[in-house]
């Protein structure tokens, strides 16, 4: 007999994988079984939805501890439970990497969470919770979370736990599957997308408004340039402000007085004239100086990291060593060796 029906929302900023696979676990057990549901809509508000048989209803972070019930275990480190919710869902890579690298160390001589012979709640809880972070890739990847990365894989093997995201999109797809043959049923057509200008610009004034089109003259127009173009010139003539094309000739290995020619030939084609005309180039020596004043006031260093490692940082959210120079030192490269 069902004790109720847990309901994801698989378009919440937080899916609860910590919940749903808590409930699948409940179902593999004797404690009792629930009814699962996955909703694939941004305007339920809820992350996660849990009604009881006995006519109780909860939300979101209080699900979980009282799914936790049902389980053989049925009681819960309350206190990771919190932080959990707390920081292990932030997207803020330095707030995250505080709490993954003390998860690392506890884990150090541990296979779970709380050194016991199998896994428990508090692993289905954290596991479930960073598989929902999007930061998780990247994270896996560093080497800094050895002993995390290594649980996290382990645990990624259980069925239970590792078959979750394809169990959500099973049931979603099901979803379109079951909305797909009702529309058939009622005569009603698909409403394909209608293409528009109703893009709202708060706190825009009539006249006030300058938009700005920055082509490289390194290659020829596309069609990324011509919507760009388009919307530019767009909001320029709605608010009766002005519309300013400004070639960015900053790589020169690259730029051909032909490219530049043909974007001005392509723009006319489109009907679209700027109110001026202008290249970064008009502009180096304003640009240096304001470098200048952003490096005196330590807003703005010199890097000269190499590609691939500023590449494999940025992915991990390593902040690169050129960083901590100082203001005299940045200045010195900048005046003196670039």
């Amino acid at each position: 007999m069902s004790v109720g029906t847990l309901t994801i929302n698989f378009k919440s900023p937080v899916v609860k994988y910590n919940d749903l696979i808590l409930a699948r676990y409940i179902n593999l057990s004797k404690e009792g079984s629930l009814d699962i549901a996955v909703v694939d809509d941004k305007s339920i508000k809820f992350q996660s939805e849990l009604k009881l048989a006995s006519g109780t209803t909860l939300l979101d972070n209080d699900v979980f501890v009282e799914l936790a019930k049902f389980t053989e275990q049925k009681e819960l480190d309350l206190d990771l439970y919190k932080l959990s919710n707390e920081k292990l869902t932030l997207k803020k890579f330095d707030v995250l990497n505080e709490e993954l690298l003390k998860l690392n160390s506890l884990l150090d001589l541990r296979t779970y969470i709380k050194d016991t012979v199998e896994f428990g709640l508090e692993d289905i809880l954290v596991w479930g919770i960073l598989r929902s972070n999007g930061l998780m890739g990247s994270i896996l990847k560093n080497k800094n979370y050895i002993n995390l990365t290594r649980w996290y894989n382990h645990m990624e093997l259980y069925p239970v736990l590792g078959e979750s995201h394809q169990f959500i999109q099973q049931e979603c797809k099901n979803l379109k599957t079951s909305q797909k043959l009702k529309n058939a049923a009622e005569g009603k057509k698909k409403e394909g997308h209608k293409a528009n200008f109703d893009i709202d610009l708060p706190g825009a004034k009539i006249g006030e408004v300058v938009t700005r089109f920055p082509p490289e003259p390194s290659g020829y127009l596309h069609i990324g340039h011509a919507k760009a173009a388009l919307l530019n010139q767009y909001f320029a003539n709605q608010f009766k402000g002005k519309l300013l094309i400004r070639f960015d000739d900053t790589n020169p290995s690259k730029e051909k007085e032909e490219y530049e020619q043909s974007i001005i030939e392509d723009l006319a084609l489109m009907e679209i004239k700027g109110d001026a005309l202008s290249y970064t180039s008009d502009h180096f020596d304003l640009i240096y100086d304001y470098a200048l004043q952003m490096i005196k006031e330590g807003k703005a260093y010199c890097d000269d990291t190499d590609v691939e490692t500023m590449r494999e940082e940025r992915g991990e959210g390593i902040k690169s060593k050129r960083r901590d120079r100082s203001v005299e030192e940045n200045l010195r490269i900048f005046t003196e060796e670039m």
